[in-house]
């Protein structure tokens, strides 16, 4: 949430501070971008070694001795609820 009004007022700044100007200073850009790139706090899920395969996913946690987190969608994600 603290996020997308971070968003928000960058892009409502930089909206206000372009003016007749639509080029963006290369300094400024990366600085914004910077202001919303996720923190590796935020991306820890990705190392996450996900497996599609219910059979793969037993071996490789029988090996770690770890539980296993199944997740099935039987529907189109993008439908509506």
């Amino acid at each position: 949430m603290n996020r997308m009004i971070v968003v928000a007022g960058c892009i409502v700044v930089g909206m206000a501070q372009c003016g007749d100007s639509s080029v963006i200073a290369a300094e400024d850009l990366a600085r914004r971008a910077d202001a919303i790139r996720p923190t590796d706090e935020e991306t820890r899920w990705q190392q996450i070694p996900w497996v599609r395969s219910v059979i793969e996913g037993q071996r490789a946690a029988r090996a770690e001795n770890r539980p296993i987190m199944y997740w099935h969608v039987d529907d189109d994600p993008l439908e509506r609820c």
